[in-house]
């Protein structure tokens, strides 16, 4: 039996009054802080996996597909590229994975949660994150710093470069395939924007010239996420 979430607890204000939290993590869903991207993951395999015990290894939603075709005795098709790797290892004690990073690559504006295009990787206890649309960095030690309130990038540029350059390494077509996902997933959020903002059915006439023309005609790397939150509420 596995449980896992699917991501931090939702963490925006309400009507001036945040839902709940996830402190010490910073931020919550749909952000790629630690509360949105830090999740319980809990194994129970009698007989497989010892009970009580913990492992310090950060794992990723991607490895659950090689996990169970492990599990199963199935072979992936030739050619057939996999994101993740099995979690066996892992789970029966004494082995390790192969990877040496994990990555997260954002390059959209999801309106909904209020995220900017960026990018991630984790490599050991260090968190580099790339804000594309100002070209920042952060860096955190989480091992130190797990509510990354401490952006160390100055201190520790030879980490930031060696970490940047990862993000070259990723396969032309790898890339293409989560910008495809990243576009669709802002696209969902910006129509569940939109609902939440007409607060009743008879208000939405007025607004649907003004927001055709948003939607046509508006740059929201012009905008910025909150200038295009704040359009559309008007």
């Amino acid at each position: 039996m596995l449980f896992r979430s699917n991501g931090g607890v939702a963490s925006r204000e309400w009507k001036n009054r945040p839902v709940t939290s996830n402190l010490p993590l910073r931020s919550g869903k749909g952000h790629l802080y630690e509360g949105g991207i830090r999740v319980p993951l809990i194994v129970r395999w009698p007989g497989t996996v010892a009970p009580g015990g913990t492992s310090p290894v950060p794992v990723h939603a991607v490895d659950f597909y090689p996990t169970y075709a492990e599990l199963a005795g199935a072979v992936p098709p030739a050619g057939h590229r996999l994101d993740g790797e099995s979690l066996l290892p892992l789970w029966r004690g004494g082995g390790a994975l192969r990877r040496s990073a994990l990555y997260w690559h954002m390059p959209t504006y999801t309106v909904m949660y209020g995220r900017t295009p960026c990018a991630v990787i984790r490599q050991g206890d260090w968190k580099l994150i790339h804000w594309m649309e100002k070209d920042e960095i952060e860096l955190f030690n989480l091992s130190k710093d797990i509510s990354e309130q401490n952006n160390v990038a100055a201190q520790h540029p030879e980490i930031v470069n060696r970490l940047k350059a990862f993000f070259l390494k990723l396969p032309p077509e790898h890339q293409r395939r989560l910008v495809l996902a990243g576009s669709l997933l802002g696209v969902v959020g910006l129509i569940l924007l939109m609902a939440a903002v007409v607060p009743e059915p008879r208000k939405l006439e007025p607004r649907k010239t003004r927001i055709k023309t948003l939607l046509t005609d508006a740059d929201p790397r012009a905008l910025g996420i909150d200038g295009l939150a704040s359009e559309l509420r008007e």
